[in-house]
């Protein structure tokens, strides 16, 4: 394996993984009409299913383009994660950390391509002489002359060969990753992969030597990464110091240099893990060479977090967001599931700025309801003293409650708690979850407000389907309350700021419309049913005249010509019912107008984007409705008694604020109990966009469908139907 292969960082707005998206490209002369129903990655994202990435290790990270990477399991107790210059979240195990750049090629932890590959394919290079033997957990296909192909057969398997070499390196005093997993075995790469190559602009340039060292001061092989903090495109790499050196090329000017030591015991499990950064490194316009440490036995500072109420650590993570003097950014950071981790003291860097983040859960261990801390705390620098105490007086409290389908089998799910706020949310990232959340069920969450009290929560309900809230800035002293999976669940356009593009906007001639697979009882959620079991259709209209049939998969439709006031329409049809463990919200059909004039409708919010946006083509948010459903039933979506009841809100998508207010003229609710036969009008009350609904509720274990209807004045139209909205309980 090559040692000077470089890797490159670069700021990217979270959640742009290059991932096909879900939207379909129309275009248009006089009227638009279809030019190419194949997913477009420069799409609206949020249009896109989730795919589920397993790494070389048998790792689940869930993807779903627009939104935070979503890490299912963690084998070994920790990560690290980076990201590539070109948008490529890595994500590298703990128990792969120590073969980073050595034995294991950082192409196998590239979450964003291998999203929708299936299986790995792999190839391997072996020394001289040997013959090629297939490591633990990888098929071999093919083999030649020190070289052999093949893929991953068992991420467990593999993780677990690698645990017991770092654990038989342990008991013998060497560096963790010196044993390699099969006899003569270099190297394994994931095939096809196209080497990240720092590119070199024609700048003069200059000698780097990095040295590294171990605790015990000797030479370290380990992965260091280097950056130009003047500007992020002279160099934004990194490189593999071999037995404590690397050489790079680098033009001059400051620099940022990190690397992190991770530590086992002799099982080949994280003890610690132990980060260095050098901030302030200047490489001069001179002959010769520029030699600097990053040693070890530097990172002495601690980190802990003390909770109010007795707590146990489930997560820590340190995480580095470092921007250069044009405000280009990039970030690494490092997460263990409770085990210590150490820093090195760093003032605020003299050339660019540095957003320092301990971002940390707890679970609650004294008797009662189940309680959670999720808190974060920001630095200008790395602090000599971070043993932080959360104080009462900055958290919030929110109530969740996790309603579950009645036919789900499994109970045990997710809850993901991420900080963000202007400095994170312009980097791409991946979500950490504290252990297993039991749902349905309820928790009491206490958030931190320390680093500013921007949160982005999300849930994995237990068949693996994702729910995403829309990113919330809490107030210390508040309670808040919400509910995830509160039904009926259906589509519908979610604003969420500064994650997806915008669900119904326009620049220029270009104008997009998404829908949410998913939408549940929680304002600005959004989240995907199960692909397995899942048929969906989408045709779109002009003036009522057809533009598109896009068949299945496709949630967004783009348009592109725009020649003047018209409705757009989408009618949507979704069938989830031959999914396992669903029995609720199975089929819906959703039919919505969205009219539009050139230059109406408010300005999207700067952090947002909207596809077709640029400097004389600003974005626009389009007037479309919505519908929030909030079904008085219990956990699991049932309704006793002999009267349902149903909060409703029929409103317009909106950015912090912005979007349509145009008044809603009309509202009906309608029920059925045959499959769509006959029709009974419910009783809606309320104006102004809120409204209280009821109905007499059918006989006890039945399955209603309801239809909603609203109009405004705008001329906008929404009708949705719901089949299995909710479970009959007994009366």
């Amino acid at each position: 394996m090559r040692t000077d292969t470089h890797h490159r960082r670069h700021r990217i707005r979270r959640g742009a993984l290059a991932v096909a998206g879900g939207a379909a490209l129309l275009g248009a002369a006089a009227v638009p009409a279809l030019a190419d129903t194949t997913p477009d990655t420069a799409s609206p994202a949020g249009a896109a299913r989730p795919t589920t990435v397993t790494l070389p290790t048998g790792d689940q990270v869930l993807v779903t383009p627009g939104r935070p990477a979503l890490l299912r399991s963690a084998a070994g107790g920790g990560s690290h994660q980076y990201t590539t210059a070109d948008g490529h979240l890595h994500v590298v195990p703990a128990v792969a950390q120590p073969y980073l750049g050595r034995l294991l090629d950082p192409s196998l932890f590239d979450v964003t391509a291998l999203a929708g590959t299936g299986r790995t394919p792999v190839s391997l290079t072996y020394a001289a002489g040997r013959t090629p033997a297939a490591p633990p957990g990888i098929t071999l296909t093919a083999t030649d002359r020190g070289t052999a192909r093949g893929y991953v057969s068992s991420g467990r398997r593999l993780a677990a060969a690698l645990r017991t070499a770092i654990g038989a390196d342990v008991r013998a005093g060497r560096q963790p990753g010196s044993t390699p997993v099969a006899a003569g075995l270099t190297g394994v790469t994931r095939t096809g992969a196209t080497p990240h190559t720092a590119a070199q602009p024609r700048y003069p340039m200059h000698t780097l030597e990095i040295h590294v060292a171990d605790k015990a001061g000797a030479p370290a092989t380990m992965y260091v990464f280097v950056d130009n903090v003047d500007d992020l495109t002279r160099l934004n790499a990194s490189t593999l110091a071999v037995d404590g050196v690397a050489r790079i090329a680098v033009p001059a000017g400051h620099y940022d240099l990190s690397t992190q030591f991770a530590h086992y015991d002799e099982t080949g499990t994280l003890t610690e893990s132990r980060l260095i950064d050098h901030n302030d490194l200047t490489v001069p316009d001179a002959a010769g060479t520029t030699t600097v440490t990053l040693d070890e036995r530097d990172s002495t500072v601690p980190v802990s977090v003390a909770t109010p109420r007795a707590s146990t650590p489930a997560m820590v993570n340190a995480l580095y967001t470092r921007q250069d003097t044009a405000g280009h950014g990039f970030v690494s950071a490092t997460t263990t599931d409770g085990a210590p981790v150490y820093v090195n003291a760093q003032p605020a860097p003299p050339v660019g700025s540095l957003h320092y983040v301990v971002a940390a859960a707890a679970l609650g261990t004294e008797p009662g309801p189940a309680y959670r801390y999720d808190v974060a705390f920001g630095f200008p620098d790395v602090p000599a003293e971070q043993h932080l105490r959360v104080a009462p007086d900055t958290l919030a409290t929110v109530r969740h409650g996790f309603l579950a389908d009645p036919a789900a089998t499994d109970t045990t799910g997710m809850l993901y708690a991420e900080a963000t706020g202007d400095t994170l949310g312009s980097v791409a990232s991946i979500a950490i979850p504290a252990p297993a959340q039991t749902m349905p069920g309820e928790l009491t969450q206490y958030l931190g407000t320390a680093d500013g009290g921007g949160w982005r929560q999300a849930v994995l309900a237990p068949a693996g389907m994702p729910m995403f809230h829309d990113v919330q800035t809490v107030v210390a002293g508040r309670a808040y309350a919400t509910d995830w999976f509160r039904g009926p669940l259906a589509p519908g356009f979610a604003g969420q700021d500064g994650d997806a593009a915008c669900g119904a906007c326009v620049a220029g001639d270009t104008l997009s419309l998404v829908l949410a697979p998913w939408t549940d009882g929680t304002a600005g959620s959004a989240g995907s049913p199960p692909g397995k079991g899942l048929v969906s259709h989408l045709v779109a209209y002009r003036n009522d005249e057809r533009i598109a049939d896009l068949g299945t998969g496709q949630t967004a439709v783009r348009v592109t010509g725009l020649t003047g006031a018209a409705t757009y329409r989408l009618a949507y049809d979704q069938d989830i019912s031959g999914a396992a463990g669903i029995s609720q919200s199975t089929v819906t059909h959703t039919d919505v107008s969205v009219p539009y004039a050139p230059g109406a409708g408010d300005p999207l919010p700067a952090d947002d984007t909207c596809v077709g946006q640029a400097a004389d083509a600003p974005c626009r948010i389009l007037p479309a409705l919505t519908l929030g459903y909030r079904l008085a039933g219990d956990e699991h979506n049932t309704v006793g008694g002999a009267t349902a009841r149903m909060g409703l809100t029929v409103g317009h998508l909106t950015y912090r604020g912005a979007g349509s207010r145009a008044a809603i003229t009309s509202v009906t609710v309608q029920l059925s109990t045959d499959g769509g036969t006959t029709w009974t009008p419910a009783t809606v009350a309320g104006g102004a966009g809120h409204y209280r609904v009821s109905w007499p509720n059918p006989a006890a274990g039945s399955t209603p469908t309801l239809r909603v209807t609203a109009t405004d004045a705008a001329g906008g139209r929404i009708s949705q139907t719901v089949t299995a909205a909710y479970t009959v309980g007994s009366r």
